[in-house]
């Protein structure tokens, strides 16, 4: 589970806007040392358990018309 997480904060694009809770793909790449074992232990726990918080299943979808 930690390559998979090293993996997926490695290829963040860091030129995208903010998630809702306002942290930056910047941010969470230059924080990856610390975050990536905490992280881990989250997700592992919630497919051990079955459990995955609504917060986990939200997002934003913008569309973008071209003119």
């Amino acid at each position: 589970m930690l390559d998979n997480v090293i993996e997926v904060l490695r290829k963040l694009p860091a030129n995208k806007v903010p998630s809702p809770n306002s942290l930056t793909n910047a941010l969470l790449k230059g924080c990856r040392e610390a975050l990536v074992p905490m992280l881990s232990r989250i997700f592992t726990a919630c497919l051990d358990i079955g459990y995955y918080p609504k917060l986990f299943k939200e997002s934003i979808t913008v569309v973008l018309r071209k003119c």
